[in-house]
Parts: C-alpha cells; sequence; structure tokens
C-alpha cells in the first residue's frame, strides 16, 4: 500500500510539473504576442518578453494593425518630383512660368540644389555619383556573386532604380548665393519646406570664416524666434518640410536639444527616423516600390520589406531605437494633427553627448 501510495503521489506531482510548465509555456507565448502586437489603449502594460524575442522576427510579416493613417498632405507637384526620372524636364517647365507659386520655387531650388553644379560649394556636385544605362546595369549584375541569396530580386530592383534624374544637367552652374535667393522668395511665399531650408542657411552663417566657407567645428546658436520658426514648420505637416526640419535641428545640439517630458534627451537618429515615418503617414510613397526600399533591396539585399516602417524597424533600427522610433512618430503626429507640443521641450545648452567635450584645438598630432 505505501508503495502504491508513494507510486500515486510521484504521478500526481508529475502532473502538476507538467501543467505549471505547460502554463509557463502559455504565459510565454502570450507575452510574446503581446510585445509583437501590444494593445493599444489599454490600461495594462503589455506583458514583455526577453530580448530573445527579435531573433523570431521576420520582415514582410503581415501586421494584425495598420498604423492610424492621417489625411495626405502630399501634393501633385511633390508627388511627382518625388517620383521622378527626369528632374530637367521639371525644372525647365517650372523656369517657363511667369509667376511661379512658392512650392513651384521650392522645386526648382531643391532642383539646382541636386543636379547643377554649384560653383562657390566647397564640395562641388559636378563629380556627382549617378546611376543610368547598360553599362551601370553590367557593373552591378558583375558585383553579385551568382549564387547570392534573392540575386533575381536585387537585380530586378536595381532595373527600377537604374536612372539619372539628373540627366541633361551637365554644365549648367549655379551660384548658392542663387539657390538661396530662390529659397528665400518660396520661404517669404510660405512654403515650408523652403522655410526649413532658410533656417539652414542661418545657421551655416553664424559658422562661416573669413573665406565664407562653413566651418563646421563652430557651433551655432537657435534664438527663440528661430525656434517659433522650426515649430511652424514641424506643424505644417508638410512631408518633406517635417523630415528637413528634423534635420536643421541636428546642428544646433550644443546651444539647445529637445527633451521628452521625462527631461530625457530625444535622440536624433531615432527622431530621424521618426520623422520619415511621419513623412509616410502624411502621404509620401513608402510603399514595396518607394526608391528607399528598391535601392535596399538592390544595393544591402534587404528585400523582404513591405512597407518603410517594416524596412526600418527591422534592417535599420535596434529593438530599443525602434520602440523610441514609434513613440516619437505618433507625438509628432499629435503635433500636426492637434498642435499637441507638450512631450517635447525646447532645453537650453548642450545635450548630454556633447556636453562633456572640450572645442578648444591642440593643434595637429
Amino acid at each position: 500500500m505505501k508503495g502504491r501510495a508513494w507510486i500515486l503521489g510521484g504521478l500526481v506531482a508529475v502532473v502538476i510539473v507538467l501543467g505549471v510548465l505547460g502554463v509557463t509555456s502559455t504565459q510565454d507565448s502570450e507575452r510574446a504576442n503581446a510585445s509583437t502586437h501590444p494593445a493599444r489603449g489599454s490600461a495594462t502594460p503589455a506583458a514583455k518578453s526577453s530580448s530573445e524575442a527579435v531573433l523570431a522576427i521576420a520582415p514582410g510579416v503581415r501586421r494584425t494593425a495598420v498604423p492610424s493613417q492621417t489625411q495626405s498632405r502630399m501634393t501633385p507637384l511633390m508627388t511627382e518630383f518625388v517620383n521622378a526620372h527626369d528632374d530637367k524636364a521639371i525644372y525647365e517647365r517650372l523656369k517657363k512660368l511667369a509667376n511661379p507659386s512658392a512650392e513651384e520655387l521650392y522645386v526648382m531650388a531643391a532642383i539646382l540644389e541636386r543636379c547643377a553644379d554649384v560653383t562657390d560649394r566647397k564640395w562641388r556636385t559636378s563629380q556627382r555619383w549617378h546611376l543610368g544605362g547598360d553599362d551601370a546595369k553590367k557593373r552591378f549584375e558583375a558585383s553579385l556573386s551568382p549564387k547570392v541569396p534573392d540575386r533575381d530580386k536585387r537585380i530586378k530592383a536595381f532595373e527600377a532604380i537604374n536612372y539619372d534624374e539628373c540627366a541633361g544637367f551637365d554644365g549648367v552652374k549655379v551660384t548658392e548665393k542663387e539657390v538661396r535667393a530662390i529659397h528665400e522668395r518660396a520661404a517669404a511665399a510660405g512654403d515650408p519646406k523652403s522655410r526649413a531650408a532658410v533656417l539652414r542657411y542661418q545657421f551655416d552663417d553664424q559658422r562661416r570664416d573669413a573665406k565664407g566657407e562653413v566651418d563646421w567645428s563652430k557651433p551655432a546658436e537657435i534664438s527663440d524666434a528661430q525656434i517659433r520658426e522650426w515649430k511652424d514648420i514641424v506643424q505644417s505637416g508638410d512631408p518633406r518640410a517635417v523630415m528637413d526640419a528634423i534635420s536643421v535641428i541636428w546642428g544646433v545640439g550644443t546651444s539647445a536639444h529637445l527633451r521628452d517630458p521625462r527631461e530625457q534627451p530625444i535622440d536624433m537618429g531615432s527622431i530621424n527616423l521618426a520623422g520619415m515615418l511621419v513623412a509616410c503617414d502624411l502621404g509620401r510613397d513608402c510603399g514595396p516600390n518607394s526608391r528607399y526600399l528598391l535601392q535596399g533591396c538592390a544595393m544591402d539585399g534587404h528585400c523582404d520589406a513591405s512597407d518603410l516602417r517594416d524596412y526600418l524597424f527591422f534592417y535599420n533600427a535596434a529593438p530599443g531605437s525602434s520602440q523610441r522610433v514609434d513613440e516619437y512618430r505618433a507625438r509628432l503626429l499629435d503635433v500636426i494633427n492637434r498642435g499637441d507640443w507638450s512631450f517635447f521641450t525646447f532645453t537650453r545648452g548642450p545635450m548630454p553627448a556633447m556636453a562633456g567635450y572640450d572645442r578648444t584645438s591642440r593643434g595637429s598630432p
């Protein structure tokens, strides 16, 4: 009897252990699912899984919930410009206009910056790298091993981006002063993209040396008026202007920086990616046939992403960065849709990442 009771007790113990293991396994699975697809608006924080969960993530998997979209702010002209294979044709058409709009002026300035030989710029664009033609395709195909994964996908993606949008601009010369004058006209007429460009010029002016060249070792100060201008540009909701405004702020990290409600400095790399995703929400093409994704597939073999969000979160950002990017994206949309700046605060002084460094020159080694 005692032996039989001992055996029965052992079986019960085994069943209990297996039950506990089963519950633990189920809980781990639920935690992984909750981490991958957190319930938005839930009062209870989603359970978190180990950092090992990142090893199970794959690009291109259908999401259970699509991020909320806001109304598209892409104009027909900007859609044409973003997708254009021939900037010269757009530029020649706009140049003939007697009274170009603010955005038309911006596009002309942007094309000149990208394609023309800016003669008074230290790094001249006349030697720019460019694609286009059968020779480029042959060189690209020769660079890929016959055994490389997704070879056919990469070649197809390369064919889609194998064009020179600046074709026909050889010999076209312009000065930075002339380009700036166009941006200033557009900014005065209200274009937020050119307003961001003018802010960049203003910060560059603070760094110019005796020869008029920008010395990047010099700090730039941002005034209260410039902070208000920057906020207006972001709040405009213009997809390109949002991205440009964020990139402009990189240049003033020694005089002021952004903080979140926890007094944590905003991570500039993460907010830059968030700005790109906000542009997608605002109507910029960020699908599988957008140039960013096609180039990532062709050049790097990153061919499985379904859209830019998928691409950035899997190929570009670490898990922690992805979480910050998603948070910043949501808060930037609060700014654009509701004028809510409660998450972002400008703080005077350098960010911690730069505060400890001394700019004093010690001469050449």
